[in-house]
């Protein structure tokens, strides 16, 4: 089993085609892992979606699709955990997606428009926004069936905490930037305020280059991964949802 895990993780890793993704699932240690497979005998790229149990040691086969599935197939593309067992939400190909037996079979949700999607810390909790330019802030409490508008100038990228009602926001601009700020809402998007993060983080620049961050597995704890114009990049932590940070992590040149 080893070696299959083996062989099925490079062919995430460095198929040219693929946007390899890994999410958490709803329990300690659940993992989905999705992206290209491999390529057939017909030339046909297959796609996978992965589940695991045991933070990837092992892993199961949920779902397949060929490259041009039949109509009405559902297509693998970005996949989300929920915070309900079991559950999974699927977006790209503009079709959201969600299966509530671990990715084996899917149910149709609605049509993506180009959306960001970005699951919640509860029960069927989801985000959308990135509709319009104005920055629309959808929010939903049925697994994506039913939305409500929670703001309209919402023009960062988001991320939720482990609280409800918690999310983060950060605008994800390239190098050189004369500052960065981290938004931070605890009511589910209605409002939001602003944290500077300092100047000594991520390589002179707060935003140094595309950053990115991540929550963490309690509150307030959040982590922020930045590169610089060098080459190498950080791995920041907070404990206080983004006031101080620490650095934890820097690499060699890449």
């Amino acid at each position: 089993m080893k070696n299959i895990v083996f062989f099925l993780v490079l062919s995430f890793l460095f198929a040219p085609t693929a946007k390899a993704q890994i999410t958490r699932g709803a329990v300690s240690g659940e993992l989905y892992l999705s992206g290209v497979w491999y390529l057939d005998n017909h030339q046909q790229i297959h796609y996978a979606i992965f589940h695991s149990t045991d933070n990837g040691k092992n892993i199961s086969l949920k779902y397949e699709n060929i490259e041009t599935p039949p109509p009405g197939e559902m297509t693998v593309g970005n996949v989300l955990g929920d915070a309900t067992p079991g559950a999974l939400y699927n977006f790209g190909n503009n079709e959201l997606w969600v299966s509530f037996d671990y990715g084996v079979s899917w149910q149709y949700v609605e049509n993506v428009g180009g959306a960001n999607y970005t699951s919640g810390s509860v029960n069927g909790e989801i985000y959308k926004n990135g509709t319009d330019v104005t920055g629309t802030l959808y929010y939903s409490e049925n697994f994506g069936f039913n939305f409500n508008v929670n703001n309209t100038n919402i023009k960062f990228t988001l991320e939720v905490g482990i609280n409800s009602g918690v999310i983060y926001g950060f605008a994800n601009y390239p190098y050189p930037q004369t500052g960065f700020n981290l938004n931070y809402s605890n009511d589910f998007g209605l409002n939001f305020s602003q944290t500077p993060i300092d100047s000594a983080v991520a390589f002179w620049s707060p935003s140094g280059q595309y950053p990115e961050i991540s929550r963490g597995a309690a509150p307030g704890e959040i982590y922020l991964v930045s590169w610089t114009p060098e080459l190498h990049y950080k791995i920041f932590y907070s404990t206080d949802t983004g006031y101080t940070w620490t650095e934890h992590f820097e690499s060699d040149y890449i």
